[in-house]
């Protein structure tokens, strides 16, 4: 069993050469950017120029969030304690879940086996919507992705989508985010906004990334903001330094 779990394809080495999926590292070194590697490591390919820049922007994006979230609380909490760094890290990261933030994947499933399923039966992106929407009622929940803690208008939302369609991601999978929210409006009457998360699901598909992958890119884009609000507490001040 221990030996199953030593084994990896992930890294080779061959003399003085180390390659990470099969790219030798030290020309990651050189040419690479560390969201690069994050693509490759979970796509097993290196993006180009293009999925590059957008990958970089959807972690952007999704990185800030209130000090309130579970995650940062959970953070602030143990450091507050005395918890180590990494202990801390820990925590923040454990605390995201299927209600926060790793419901990532399951609106890129949806999204998915329902682009999947206009093209079976020949629909148009409105109707698919709606279609989508119904069956997420009907199965008592609504689809992950919409709705906002606030009534304000999330401004990273329009300038992802924004990016998404100068880089040329607006396909179908980002064409079904946007109007889903639209088909709650006409089939319940319910204000369901697109948000981050949502948008950043369809993207990700956008680019190749598989629902199971999701989360991932969501933890890592959290983790800045994880260790600020640990170092807000920890009282660390790198200015004065």
């Amino acid at each position: 069993m221990l030996e199953k779990l030593e084994k990896t394809a992930a890294i080779k080495i061959e003399g003085e050469k180390i390659f990470f999926h099969n790219t030798n590292v030290t020309e990651l070194m050189a040419n690479a950017t560390f969201s690069q590697t994050i693509f490759l490591s979970l796509v097993k390919k290196l993006p180009d120029a293009k999925i590059t820049q957008m990958i970089d922007c959807v972690l952007i994006a999704l990185m800030p969030e209130t000090s309130a979230s579970p995650s940062a609380l959970c953070a602030k909490i143990s450091a507050r304690a005395g918890a180590k760094f990494n202990s801390a890290v820990s925590a923040g990261v454990c605390a995201m879940d299927e209600k926060h933030g790793l419901h990532i994947k399951e609106c890129m499933v949806i999204l998915k086996e329902s682009i999947k399923d206009m093209h079976e039966v020949g629909l148009n992106i409105d109707e698919q919507a709606e279609i989508a929407v119904q069956q997420s009622q009907d199965r008592g929940s609504f689809i992950p992705g919409y709705g906002t803690h606030n009534s304000g208008v999330d401004i990273r939302v329009g300038e992802l989508a924004e990016k998404a369609r100068q880089l040329g991601f607006e396909g179908n999978y980002v064409k079904l985010a946007k109007a889903i929210s639209p088909a709650y409006k006409n089939i319940f009457s319910l204000d369901m906004p697109l948000n981050i998360e949502g948008l950043a699901a369809a993207i990700l598909l956008e680019i190749g990334v598989p629902p199971e992958c999701g989360p991932a890119f969501f933890i890592a884009a959290r983790l800045p903001f994880i260790f600020t609000s640990i170092s807000e507490i920890k009282g660390w001040n790198t200015e004065n330094n």
